[in-house]
């Protein structure tokens, strides 16, 4: 690994986020809870953008560790 970060530098604000993480995301599901009859209109819509935007995201994820991967075994020759 590139060991940019030691565990113990991140440690204390990773256990606070997971300890916390219910009051993170409820406010977002209550939230979409009072747009309920949006979904229900755009639903098919909605599934659709997040199908595509789920698959630019891995094809972009995939495409920048094969760029790194190239760039590392040319630094290396």
């Amino acid at each position: 690994g590139l060991k940019l970060l030691r565990e113990e530098s991140v440690k204390g604000l990773c256990d606070g986020l997971q300890k916390n993480m219910a009051f993170l995301f409820l406010p977002a599901g209550v939230g979409m809870l009072e747009e309920l009859e949006v979904f229900r209109a755009s639903g098919l819509a909605l599934l659709a953008v997040c199908a595509a935007g789920t698959l630019l995201t891995f094809a972009a994820a995939a495409l920048t560790v094969k760029a790194v991967l190239a760039l590392q075994r040319r630094a290396k020759r």
